[in-house]
Parts: structure tokens; C-alpha cells; sequence
């Protein structure tokens, strides 16, 4: 369990996750929605992100963004005559409304021809369209009947999704060892948050019996891949001794790295670690900075819980290295802002 607060001491303690999530963790980054399967997210118009698109997997070298109607009816032409990639990507024309009107309810249709005929990507986005309820009635049973197509037909996203509809109980009878199996098969094709699942579940005994020494194993196979939430999860398991001999340094130079990515949980125990000098040289500067960036990322109950290491760094602050931590704060929501901008796709996860 996390440590309480020890105010006369000024002493904080860190926020570690619970069974299964850790605070403000979704995939990332991704902030998952309750209950929902990761490609369970709000509309983004024009798209909906978590799409798997052509450019992005290899399916189509020319560029999407300068179809014209010759292009559109020689790629009609083949989707007509059978050809499941054809049918993907044409679906994905009028998903995107790229060189035709957008028209989800045609670009679900495309999407099903081609699924049928096996095509994993239009498998993994009729999915998602059944999953939101666009283009198609919302229908969670489908989205996780196509899923099971695509990961019995050895699609490490489809594997990964099927799994966390175990999970939840989405679509299926929640079942945590069908779960920790296709998030194994997903994870031997190197999939990072995979391997994130699959250390959760060997750390916290879900699904499969408690095994730090393979939690720190999968944990580490997806950080060193850059996962956010992995570097977090190792983080904890540096910080708290297990699998591994306890290391503070190494606790926060993982949790570094992930709060570089935006890890609110991350950005909220390296503040922590450098108001008490644990693993680094006490910085009050460099601790309000990643708290102010924490406070500022979330809300609720998380957000009151961080608020107090705000509260108790004030009163150990000048005004003055306020105003340096604030700066700095300012500066890294920048940077990460911009860096997130830069790799902004409409169609990645």
C-alpha cells in the first residue's frame, strides 16, 4: 500500500496500482474509458483513433491524401472483383471521406467484405466500429467476435484486445487465464503493452500464479520498447524490492522516462522522490515542477491526493523557486505537447 502522508517529516508517499491499473494509467496513454476495451474511445472527427490504417501498416505505399476519382475508381474496380485489401482500403476512403464523401455506414460495409475474407486490419477496424457504435449498431458482442477473428488468425492487436475482453468480461465470460494466454501470444510477437498486461498479471497473481521474477521480466521486454506505463510499472518494482534487489536510482530513472511520455503516475512519484531525496538529490525545484505537471493533467480524487504535495511544498518554498518550479512546469507541458503534436496521426492507437 502506498504511505501516508507523514507531515512532520515531510515525508510523501508514493501512489502505487492497485490490482490491476495504476492511477491515471489507461494505454496510454492512452486513458482507457471504464469497462471498454482499449480501442474504446470517443469520436475523433473525422476519425476514430485507435483505427489500424493502410499507410501505417504497410498495406499501401502511395499516399492516402491526393486520391482522385480515376484513383478511387480503379481501386473500386478491384474491390468489386474480390480483392479483400482492395475492400480495406476503399472502406478506409469513405472512413476518412479521402477522395469519395466520408460515409461510415459504406466504409463499415467495405470493411466487412474484406473481413470475410480474412483481411486482419478490416477485421481489427469492424471491431472497432461495432465497439463505438458508428457505421453500425453498437454491438460489443460483434466488436469482440471480430477481435477473436483477428487473433485466432495470429493478429497481435486482435490478440491483445481479445484478452483484455477476458478481462472485463466484455463481450465473454470473464476468464483472467484466457486472458494472460492471448496476451502471451501477442507478447511473443513482441507487442509492448502485452507485455505490460502480462507482467501486471504475474505481479499481482491474476490470472496465472504470482511471479515477480516474470513480471520483471515482461515489464522490462516493454519498457525497453518505450511503453509509459511499463517503465512505470518497473519503476515500482525497483522502488519496492521485488524480483529484484531494491533500487531507488533505478526506480526513478524509469519513472523519468516515463514521465517524459505525460505518466501522470510517473510525473507524480518522481516529484515525490525529489521532495524526499529518495534516489536523487532532494530538489524541491525539480519536485514542485513534476508535481504542478501531475495536479495539471488530472482530476478528481487523484488530483486532491496530489494537490497535498503541492500544499506542503509551498510551505517549505520561497515565492522565488515557486515561480522557477512553475516555469520549468510550464516548459515540460510544452515540450511534451509539441512532441505529441509532432507525432500526431489520426489513425494511430
Amino acid at each position: 500500500m502506498a504511505k501516508e502522508l507523514a507531515a512532520s517529516t515531510h515525508r510523501l508517499g508514493l501512489v502505487r496500482r492497485g490490482s490491476f491499473a495504476l492511477i491515471g494509467i489507461g494505454l496510454a496513454v492512452s486513458g482507457l474509458p471504464g469497462g471498454y476495451l482499449v480501442h474504446a474511445r470517443a469520436i475523433d472527427t473525422p476519425a476514430l483513433r485507435g483505427l489500424r490504417s493502410p499507410e501505417r501498416h504497410g498495406d499501401v505505399e502511395r499516399e492516402l491524401s491526393r486520391w482522385d476519382a480515376i484513383q478511387v475508381q480503379e481501386l473500386r474496380s478491384r474491390a468489386d472483383h474480390g480483392s479483400a485489401q482492395a475492400q480495406f482500403e476503399l472502406g478506409f476512403l469513405y472512413f476518412s471521406g479521402n477522395g469519395v464523401e466520408q460515409d461510415f455506414t459504406v466504409a463499415a460495409s467495405w470493411w466487412r467484405k474484406s473481413a470475410e475474407q480474412g483481411y486482419p486490419s478490416a477485421q481489427l477496424n469492424l471491431a472497432v466500429l461495432y465497439q463505438n457504435g458508428v457505421g453500425v449498431r453498437l454491438d460489443i458482442q460483434q466488436a469482440v467476435n471480430w477481435f477473436l477473428r483477428a487473433a485466432q488468425g495470429g493478429d497481435e492487436t486482435g490478440q491483445l484486445h481479445l484478452g483484455e475482453a477476458y478481462q472485463d468480461g466484455i463481450g465473454v465470460t470473464q476468464d483472467l487465464e484466457r486472458a494472460v494466454s492471448w496476451w502471451r501470444e501477442a507478447a511473443k510477437q513482441g507487442n509492448a503493452a502485452a507485455q505490460n498486461y502480462l507482467g501486471e498479471a504475474y505481479r499481482g497473481g491474476s490470472g496465472v500464479a504470482q511471479d515477480y521474477a516474470q513480471a520483471l521480466a515482461w515489464y522490462q521486454k516493454a519498457a525497453n520498447q518505450g511503453h509509459p506505463t511499463a517503465q512505470t510499472n518497473l519503476g515500482f518494482m525497483y522502488r519496492y524490492g521485488e524480483g529484484v534487489t531494491q533500487n531507488e536510482v533505478a526506480a526513478v530513472t524509469w519513472w523519468r522516462l516515463a514521465a517524459d511520455q505525460g505518466n501522470i503516475t510517473a510525473q507524480y512519484n518522481l516529484a515525490v522522490s525529489y521532495h524526499n531525496g529518495d534516489g536523487v538529490m532532494e530538489d524541491l525545484i525539480e519536485a514542485r515542477k513534476w508535481a504542478e505537471i501531475a495536479v495539471a493533467n488530472t482530476s478528481g480524487e487523484s488530483r486532491a491526493k496530489y494537490a497535498r504535495l503541492l500544499s506542503v511544498l509551498t510551505r517549505r518554498m520561497s515565492p522565488e523557486a515557486a515561480a522557477e518550479a512553475q516555469k520549468r512546469a510550464k516548459q515540460q507541458i510544452d515540450d511534451l505537447n509539441r512532441r505529441k503534436a509532432g507525432d500526431s496521426d489520426a489513425w494511430k492507437l
